[in-house]
């Protein structure tokens, strides 16, 4: 069929509480009386009481018996089918009505006041309590002010994401006694009363809150749970060292597994074109809210790459301190150097803007951890500096280059990938080191 021929539409079709849209080719020369029929029960609608009647996605109606190429919406527009009723045609909105609607957007809501307010509040007891206590006391009484404002006000937000990781950290700090370990199954200790004390909040949040959290939110706290059990369990065997270099390798694997996390997720299939005989109807399954399913998705994916990159912020500069003085410095310096190449380069190709500042936060915190790491090498060598001060250098000029990789060529993103997994390859063995793998085999041996 010509496609001048054609006309393309999406026809939403709307009666009482069903709402679903579909994309259709029909002929110019079709009519709304001849198509409504076949559309409503193409996607299933229920039958009305009265004719269908079309509109315009602005809600200009469309005569039912003239001719579509004729009258109806242009090629790719919007054709809304729903029960004939009388609807008032639109009316623009003159200059006055717009600045009072744009006043009434703009106008800020109460409740952000009152969560501020009460923030405050938690902080100036604190503060009191920090006074004369030490500071897993003060926040214990942060996360009990956190959870009698979240039974009394369940809407707080506010209160809802400070409570587990206060809960945390009074764990932690009253497991250490403020003091420092001086093996690594004290800090393994701490950091497993902390993540158990956070799972205890997280489930007082579950019980308190009305409604559920969202699916972002719960992707984030389900990868740093994970990343942290992770570290947790590296810190018994190698220490914090080995802790680190742990929860920076999980946080890259579950960042750059972040898109099937998310279609699993959210149940989405990759439609599959039919093979030669294969009839049409069994090439692909149709995913019912494909729009919704797909929301849930980036809502997923983006938990998940900001949860990794908040383990991974944390933890690339705690590395590269509890490496310092000692051999391996070095070891830590490529390690970081390689994550902030890697996850740089892979934010730079990256279309979603969440995806974009998660990778390229790590980046950053890699070419921070990177200076300690450099200075805390045996000797200070003058490699490690010149290294770290040359890499510094280009950080410190990008305002005058960084334009130039808004539009880059095709040839240069392959460049792009190829450096990336390069520096990928290259942080395995070292994270490998780090971990203390390589010396776990030998003791095998």
């Amino acid at each position: 069929m010509e496609t001048e021929h054609v006309l393309r539409l999406c026809v939403r079709v709307h009666t009482g509480g069903f709402h679903r849209e579909t994309d259709l080719s029909v002929p110019v020369s079709s009519s709304v009386a001849d198509i409504a029929e076949e559309v409503a029960w193409l996607v299933g609608a229920p039958h009305p009481q009265t004719p269908w009647q079309a509109t315009t996605a602005a809600g200009a109606p469309v005569p039912p018996e003239e001719p579509l190429g004729a009258v109806g919406p242009p090629d790719g527009g919007v054709l809304v089918l729903a029960p004939g009723h009388p609807s008032p045609r639109p009316v623009p909105r003159d200059a006055a009505e717009a600045l009072a609607d744009a006043a009434l957007a703009g106008r800020a809501h109460p409740g952000g006041l009152a969560q501020a307010t009460a923030a405050t509040g938690v902080v100036m007891l604190a503060v009191l309590v920090a006074h004369a206590a030490p500071a897993w006391l003060v926040a214990a009484v942060a996360a009990t002010a956190c959870l009698l404002l979240l039974a009394w006000r369940r809407e707080l937000t506010a209160a809802a994401m400070a409570l587990p990781p206060l809960c945390g950290l009074a764990a932690s700090g009253w497991v250490l006694g403020g003091t420092v370990p001086e093996d690594s199954s004290g800090w393994a200790a701490a950091l497993g009363a902390g993540l158990a004390a956070a799972g205890v909040g997280l489930a007082a949040v579950a019980a308190l809150r009305p409604h559920r959290p969202g699916a972002g939110c719960l992707a984030a706290g389900v990868v740093v749970l994970l990343v942290c059990a992770c570290a947790t369990g590296a810190g018994v065997l190698s220490g914090a060292t080995g802790a680190a270099t742990v929860a920076v390798a999980v946080a890259l694997i579950c960042g750059w597994a972040a898109p099937a996390i998310a279609q699993t997720a959210a149940g989405l299939s990759v439609p599959r074109l039919p093979t030669a005989g294969e009839e049409v109807t069994l090439a692909g399954v149709e995913v019912p809210d494909a729009a919704a399913r797909a929301g849930r998705a980036r809502r997923v994916h983006a938990g998940v790459v900001c949860g990794a990159a908040a383990v991974a912020v944390a933890a690339l500069p705690w590395l590269a301190w509890t490496t310092r003085g000692s051999s391996p410095a070095w070891f830590a310096l490529a390690f970081t150097l390689c994550v902030a190449a890697a996850c740089g380069l892979h934010a730079l190709r990256h279309a979603d803007p969440v995806a974009l500042w998660a990778n390229l936060a790590v980046a950053l915190a890699g070419l921070v951890a990177a200076a300690p790491a450099a200075t805390g090498v045996p000797g200070a060598a003058p490699v490690a500096l010149g290294i770290t001060g040359a890499v510094a250098a280009a950080a410190l000029t990008a305002p005058l280059w960084a334009g130039r990789l808004s539009d880059p060529e095709p040839t240069t993103l392959v460049w792009w990938e190829r450096a990336e997994s390069t520096a990928l390859a290259a942080a395995v063995p070292l994270a490998a080191h780090l971990a203390g793998v390589f010396t776990w085999l030998r003791a095998l041996g």
